[in-house]
């Protein structure tokens, strides 16, 4: 007798009697663990550009309050440049008078000589009041001048050295920073106020006739050498654009 080799039936009936091949009833091990190998690699991945996200957005804020800070000092001090050695009549001048009323006296010092509106006379400066904000000077005025002229301080205007220039003067009258630390994201920051090239301190540029001081900002962190933000910039004062 002869016995045809067994041959195994790969297949199986379904619940309703049709008969299934056993390839298509399910997943074999092989795809389930590469199927999960392959859901895990996408988590990773989209955590992983989560995070991501999450620290550039930190920075980004970090970055945008460090540079707010910096604006901060710069706006004070191109407040105090708008006003230096530069101000308004409050009431129209007088024939013969040696006093002028204005809006401030920001940097005005004995010694200065006045362009009051559009009088060329050269007054000398010989005396400032802040209270009431007044200028006493010589000689006795000799055009009269509406209210609102401007009078600024023109002994400055032509120098030729730089310490008689305006960057020169305001230099010497700088205000403090706004704040020297801060606490930013949970880190303490310092702001530092300089120069170009490393100076320490703002530098007048080296142009005739000295009018522009320029800055350098720096925001480093606590315990680094390596700033997160940098600015440079430069101040003109006020006077200075308004010289005849």
């Amino acid at each position: 007798m002869i016995v045809s080799p067994l041959k195994l039936n790969r297949s199986f009936l379904s619940p309703l009697g049709r008969r299934i091949p056993l390839a298509s009833a399910g997943f074999s091990l092989v795809e389930v663990i590469v199927g999960m190998l392959i859901a895990m690699l996408f988590v990773a991945s989209s955590m992983q550009l989560m995070v991501y996200a999450m620290l550039l957005q930190t920075q980004g804020r970090e970055m945008s309050t460090t540079k707010s800070w910096i604006q901060e000092d710069i706006e004070q001090i191109r407040s105090l440049a708008a006003g230096y050695k530069s101000t308004q009549l409050t009431a129209p001048t007088t024939l013969g008078a040696t006093t002028i009323n204005v809006e401030w006296v920001d940097g005005f010092a004995s010694g200065d000589t006045l362009r009051i509106g559009s009088d060329p006379t050269p007054y000398s400066v010989t005396a400032v009041s802040t209270t009431p904000a007044q200028l006493t000077f010589n000689p006795a005025i000799a055009s009269v001048q509406a209210s609102g002229g401007n009078v600024i301080a023109i002994n400055m205007c032509n120098a030729t050295t730089p310490a008689f220039g305006f960057a020169q003067a305001l230099r010497t009258e700088l205000p403090s920073l706004v704040a020297s630390t801060r606490t930013i994201g949970g880190q303490t920051y310092t702001l530092i106020r300089g120069g170009p090239g490393g100076s320490a301190i703002p530098v007048v540029a080296n142009t005739p006739p000295y009018h522009i001081l320029q800055f350098n900002y720096q925001v480093v962190p606590q315990g680094s050498t390596t700033a997160v933000a940098v600015l440079d910039t430069e101040v003109i004062p006020d006077a200075a654009l308004k010289c005849p």
